[in-house]
């Protein structure tokens, strides 16, 4: 049977992200779960495509019988049978060895993603400053740190603001220094972090990619 034909016995509720509409604030742990997976699979890649992907990959656990698991916990069933980069093969994922190993860490460290920092985000193998943030800024109404994507660091030169790198800041202290401009603008403009990031996107990008 094919992945796809699964669809019809799954209810989308949690399953599937919008790349258009990120922001919710109230997520169930489940959904939490979910939002965190596609914020490390769509880095760099298409998002309403990854996140295709990614509702693919959570109905293959149908084919094992573990309707009842939520997307972690079929990642650790995976993982216990050692098919966690063919599930992610299935479905063309991408970038399997940094995916694999980001999921596997992930999962492994046990989070409680309700009240986790950034910190502790970070500490997983393969989630950056950006994913972390990608993550906290669309799950916390009180997490004001933009995503510095391409789009983002392209806006924030076109708003006028020196020496913005091309790529995203990998050191805490620059990062933030161009968060913090970020957020000025935002406040100026009287919008959410949050509001403006996804504006910026939309706006920046021909499709939708999070760079």
């Amino acid at each position: 049977m094919k992945i796809k034909q699964l669809f019809a016995n799954i209810k989308p509720s949690h399953l599937h992200i919008n790349p258009n509409t990120i922001t919710k604030y109230d997520r169930n742990r489940r959904e939490l779960e979910n939002f965190l997976v596609f914020s490390i699979v769509v880095a760099g890649k298409k998002s309403d495509i990854q996140a295709q992907k990614l509702k693919e990959f959570y109905a293959s656990r149908m084919l094992y019988a573990v309707d009842y698991l939520g997307l972690f916990d079929y990642i650790r069933h995976l993982n216990s049978k050692g098919l966690l980069v063919d599930e992610l093969k299935m479905v063309k994922m991408g970038q399997y060895i940094r995916i694999s190993n980001a999921l596997s860490s992930l999962v492994n460290k046990q989070l409680n993603l309700f009240e986790c920092s950034l910190e502790d985000l970070v500490s997983v193998k393969g989630i950056s400053f950006k994913t972390a943030n990608f993550f906290l800024t669309h799950t916390r109404r009180l997490h004001n740190v933009p995503v510095l994507d391409t789009h983002v660091l392209k806006f924030l030169k076109d708003q006028g603001v020196e020496n913005v790198p091309k790529s995203t800041p990998q050191v805490f202290k620059v990062y933030n220094f161009f968060a913090d401009k970020f957020v000025e603008i935002a406040e100026r403009m009287k919008m959410s972090v949050a509001d403006l990031d996804l504006q910026v996107w939309k706006q920046y990008s021909k499709s939708t990619i999070r760079g």
